[in-house]
């Protein structure tokens, strides 16, 4: 079989593939700009038997193999959704305190860099990386010239840690190794629980603090239900 067959079954398989992962993340609610890295996982769990010059498949997001997968993935997408795959949301919602006060910061989620031949580099990243000006993340800021230089570095390590939090949350959430729908729309509820607890917060009542507060316990239940599935993970992989 030639090169060019080869390729052809492969763009079958996985737009044959696609179709079915997609339901399946739409049926749990996933969002859309999300979809693209989850379907390219599913394809590598579900239709990957083994590759070439590799020991395993696993931690595919890690690997160099996989940047042509999740490309395929992303533009099937871009063809299938087109300009509603473009009104993204790739940022998520953080608390600091600054002045006493509660401040939205937007974490961003996904980093996009240009590439060579028209292309470009999407970064997942599960911490603040060097050179990100966390202070800029700040919704509506107060003025932080009135902070002192200790003040501000001080700040931008709680950001930092706040934003390092946040993004490997959602980085677990969407890397989650396929388990089921139920257990998967239990997943995928933890960020939006933390999401709402924001916005209570923001909302400087008393009944919506009483609010954020359900929220947050919620997160950090369903948190806790989830660790013995992932310590049985643990031990099959050792």
């Amino acid at each position: 079989m030639t090169e060019e067959a080869e390729s052809g079954q492969f763009d079958d398989l996985l737009k044959e593939q696609l179709a079915f992962f997609d339901e399946l993340l739409s049926s749990t609610n996933v969002p859309l700009h999300q979809r693209p890295l989850r379907a390219a996982l599913l394809f590598v769990q579900n239709c990957v038997i083994a590759v070439e010059g590799e020991d395993d498949k696993e931690h595919a997001l890690g690997k160099r193999w996989f940047k042509p997968i999740y490309e395929a993935v992303a533009k099937w997408y871009a063809d299938r959704y087109a300009a509603a795959l473009e009104k993204k949301e790739n940022r998520a919602p953080g608390l600091i305190s600054i002045f006493n006060t509660p401040f939205r910061v937007d974490v961003p989620l996904t980093l996009v860099e240009p590439a060579e031949d028209h292309m470009v580099w999407v970064t997942f990243p599960n911490e603040v990386l060097a050179g990100e000006q966390v202070l800029k993340w700040i919704v509506d800021p107060p003025n932080l010239e009135k902070l002192g230089k200790p003040e501000r570095a001080e700040l931008s390590n709680s950001i930092t840690e706040i934003a390092t939090a946040t993004r490997s949350v959602r980085v677990s959430v969407m890397t989650a190794t396929d388990p089921g729908k139920d257990l998967q729309l239990f997943i995928s509820s933890i960020p939006l629980h933390i999401d709402r607890c924001v916005e209570d917060i923001l909302k400087k009542d008393d009944a919506s603090l009483g609010l954020a507060v359900w929220e947050m316990h919620l997160a950090v239940e369903k948190s806790l239900k989830l660790l013995p599935e992932s310590c049985t993970d643990i031990r099959e992989i050792r």
